[in-house]
């Protein structure tokens, strides 16, 4: 585990006991993030390298909002960092054993096993989660519990629904965790991984056009780049030329949007990067 990035940092200076138990999470999580490469090798980067990445994006977009983060929610969101992908690994015995459950108020009809688990990995890691924190010494069901709601929120979910998202939430300490939030820049921090193990085969669907497909956009984007109001994205050529990057692009400035919408209107946090920016160099 490494503890350069901030949000570790300031982890470190509040709670020892806290970064003892993240560091066996590390040490638990980041065998099961390696099996999707054995199961799954076709799949954008889901490894613990892509972890530190999501982390290193969530420093950047949280910004000043770090004071603002007390210690539960900072070691409940590494925590989510750290479980987020780990359903991408599952063999088919996990998968026989818990896809009824976990899968049982989700669509997959005329859907293979492996688009199920690429689309719904999601809600795989949260029960690995449920079933792993037991088995961590010290880490409260409550603080798993929280994260949990973050493992699945970081994608498919609508983030604007009050019963699955709370604005917040109340520990047995007191502590509030502001679940919205939180939920909000997993997913966004998620999607900003642009490198080139991420952007290598992205698959898309356009319900409008009845277009589906896969776009390599690892050589077109060229940097990306947190500056104190903006984002900016630099990328190789016009998106225009190429539907389905064209499709991908739209669909990082949509997520920001989302994002920018949800810290805005369903918390107290503020939002630092007012725009992003996509420069063609």
């Amino acid at each position: 585990m490494k503890y350069y990035f901030q949000l570790g940092k300031r982890l470190i200076k509040l709670n020892l006991d806290y970064v003892r138990i993240l560091r066996d999470i590390h040490y638990a999580t980041v065998p099961l993030l390696k099996k999707y490469m054995i199961n799954y090798s076709e799949f954008n980067d889901h490894s613990y390298t892509h972890t530190e990445r999501v982390i290193a994006n969530s420093d950047n977009l949280v910004a000043q909002n770090l004071r603002r983060l007390n210690v539960d929610e900072i070691f409940i969101y590494l925590i989510a960092c750290y479980f987020h992908d780990t359903g991408m690994g599952i063999n088919d015995e996990f998968y026989d054993k818990y896809a009824e459950e976990v899968l049982a108020d989700l669509d997959t009809k005329n859907m293979s096993k492996k688009e199920i688990i690429r689309k719904y990995h999601n809600e795989f890691s949260a029960k690995i989660l449920e079933m792993l924190q037991p088995k961590i010494n010290n880490l409260p069901k409550e603080i798993s519990d929280a994260a949990r709601i973050l493992c699945k929120g970081h994608r498919n979910y609508d983030l604007f629904d009050t019963n699955k998202f709370p604005k917040e939430i109340m520990l047995s300490n007191g502590s509030v965790v502001h679940i919205a939030y939180l939920t909000g820049l997993l997913r966004f921090a998620d999607h900003m991984d642009l490198t080139r193990t991420r952007t290598k085969n992205i698959y898309y669907v356009d319900d409008d056009k009845f277009l589906e497909g896969y776009v390599n956009a690892s050589n077109k984007i060229n940097s990306v780049k947190y500056l104190d109001d903006k984002i900016v994205v630099n990328i190789s050529e016009y998106p225009k030329m190429d539907y389905g990057f064209n499709h991908f692009i739209d669909e990082i400035y949509d997520e920001f949007i989302d994002f920018k919408n949800i810290v805005k209107t369903r918390t107290d946090f503020i939002v630092f990067h007012e725009n992003i920016i996509f420069n063609v160099v």
